[in-house]
C-alpha cells in the first residue's frame, strides 16, 4: 500500500511539472499555426499588390507601344506617298519602306502581346474581387490590409518567441 501511495505522489508531482509544459507546447503549436496563416495572408496580399503594379505598368507600356505603332504607321504612309511621287522608286526607297513595314509588324505584335498580358492580369484581378476601374480604392484597402497582416505576423512571432523562451526555462528547470 505504501508503494502505491509513493507511486501516486510521484505521478502527481510529474503531472504538476509537465502540465504547464504541455499547455505551453500546445499554445506554441497554435501560435505557430496562426503565424503561418498570417504569413500566408501577407504573401497573398503582396501578390495582389504586385498584380496591381503590373497592371498599371502594362497600361503605361501599352500607351507607349500604341504611340510607337502610330508613328511607324505614319512613316509607312509618308514613304508610300514619296514612292508614289516618283516614277520608279530607288532601291534605297524600297529598302527603307520594307524596313519600316517590318518594324511596324514587330511593334504591332508587341502591342498585341501587351494587350493580351493586360487582359490576363485584368481577369486575375477581377477573380480576386478587384475591379480594374477602381484600382486606387483597392490599393488603399490593400495597403491597410497589408499593414494589419504585418502587425499580425509581428505579434504572432513575438508570442511564439515568448512561449519558446518559457518552454526552454521550464525544460532547464526540470
Amino acid at each position: 500500500m505504501s508503494q502505491n501511495l509513493k507511486l501516486e505522489v510521484l505521478l502527481s508531482a510529474i503531472n504538476k511539472a509537465t502540465g504547464p509544459l504541455k499547455q505551453i507546447t500546445k499554445g506554441s503549436t497554435e501560435t505557430a499555426k496562426a503565424l503561418k496563416a498570417a504569413r500566408d495572408n501577407l504573401r497573398a496580399l503582396n501578390d495582389q499588390q504586385n498584380n496591381i503594379n503590373g497592371f498599371r505598368k502594362l497600361d503605361k507600356d501599352i500607351a507607349i507601344s500604341n504611340n510607337s505603332l502610330q508613328a511607324a504607321t505614319a512613316k509607312i504612309k509618308q514613304l508610300k506617298l514619296e514612292m508614289s511621287g516618283v516614277e520608279k522608286p530607288t532601291a534605297a526607297m524600297n529598302r527603307e519602306f520594307n524596313k519600316a513595314v517590318k518594324e511596324a509588324g514587330k511593334l504591332k505584335q508587341q502591342h498585341s502581346d501587351l494587350i493580351a498580358k493586360q487582359q490576363q492580369l485584368r481577369t486575375q484581378l477581377n477573380a480576386s474581387g478587384m475591379d480594374t476601374q477602381n484600382l486606387s480604392t483597392h490599393q488603399r484597402k490593400l495597403k491597410a490590409d497589408m499593414a494589419d497582416a504585418t502587425a499580425q505576423v509581428n505579434k504572432q512571432t513575438l508570442e511564439l518567441e515568448i512561449k519558446s523562451d518559457i518552454a526552454k526555462r521550464i525544460n532547464s528547470a526540470t
